[in-house]
């Protein structure tokens, strides 16, 4: 070691000048083979793409008016049932007295007292009569909470 407390190689075998033989012939390698990619022997050499390939999704089979491979068009799908009778009556209720109250006090208009207490019994009987008339569907097993495809 010097004395200024650096490391000149002179503790090692070679000995100060050998060490920086070793050094220059390095750098020397280094700088030959700049901007190649290295040889390591049991590994393969990286694409020019490094980017993975991925396979392509499938086309979606819900799109309506497009063929698959199979030529299968989906048909198209029922139309909504319209209600009738107290059913109708019920979800007028459950949407138009929220409507005619948000109107209301958008044009500053009030109901008188026997008009509110209609109306929310319309809105509570209408909620009423859809919870109570709801069913679990045409041909529901009794005990069976599993999905329907």
């Amino acid at each position: 070691m010097s004395t200024d407390g650096r490391d000149d190689g002179s503790s090692e075998p070679g000995g100060p000048s050998g060490h920086r033989q070793d050094d220059d012939a390095a750098w020397q390698q280094i700088v030959a083979n700049y901007g190649e990619e290295p040889e390591i022997e049991g590994f393969a050499a990286p694409s020019a793409d490094p980017r993975p390939i991925l396979p392509t999704p499938p086309a979606p089979q819900w799109f309506h008016g497009q063929e698959d491979e199979q030529g299968y068009v989906p048909p198209p799908p029922p139309p909504v049932p319209r209600p009738v009778g107290l059913r109708l009556v019920a979800w007028l209720g459950i949407f138009g007295v929220p409507i005619l109250v948000l109107v209301l006090l958008v044009t500053g208009s009030s109901l008188p007292g026997w008009g509110g207490v209609l109306c929310l019994a319309w809105f509570v009987g209408g909620f009423a009569y859809l919870v109570a008339t709801m069913g679990h569907g045409a041909g529901s097993d009794e005990g069976d909470d599993g999905a329907r495809i």
